[in-house]
């Protein structure tokens, strides 16, 4: 048996997909991280405390010191997906942390709050549109959108 693939077909198999990153941001704040989450009621996926040592500090040379972080931060990053879709992402973060909209009021008022998107993107197929719900949401939050996007087309591997 003889399996024919369209040009079109075989050309978005050989695409590489566009990788983006969502999370949400809390930093900038005196309070300790798990303040922020018993605020919150989510716990971060990752978190850190002014003056920790960068994140790749052991992979230094010897003798070498890492630059320390210059702020309290506290992140949610969004669940995996294979979505080329911004939006796709952004809704994945917008549900993790949707029980507790309403309580970004009570962060403390020197916590800076955003979200932050990435968008390496290989083959210019992401897709950046961004819906009316998911930026209501953000606002609602109270916080700040950073977006990034990355034109890898030309990129060698």
């Amino acid at each position: 048996m003889t399996t024919t693939i369209s040009r079109r077909a075989k050309h978005i198999r050989d695409e590489k997909a566009p990788e983006i990153r969502v999370s949400l941001v809390v930093h900038q704040f005196a309070c300790t991280a798990d303040e922020i989450t018993s605020v919150l009621g989510i716990k971060p996926t990752q978190s850190w405390r002014q003056g920790d040592a960068a994140s790749y500090a052991n992979r230094l040379p010897k003798g070498k010191s890492a630059p320390t972080k210059k702020y309290n931060t506290w992140i949610v990053e969004a669940p995996p997906t294979d979505s080329r879709s911004l939006a796709d992402h952004l809704d994945g973060l917008l549900s993790q942390v949707a029980a507790a909209r309403s309580k970004f009021k009570l962060l403390p008022e020197d916590a800076a709050v955003w979200v932050n998107c990435v968008v390496y993107d290989f083959q210019r197929s992401a897709v950046l549109a961004l819906p009316n719900k998911a930026l209501r949401a953000i606002a609602e939050m109270g916080a700040d959108i950073d977006i990034a996007y990355y034109d890898m087309t030309d990129w060698e591997d």
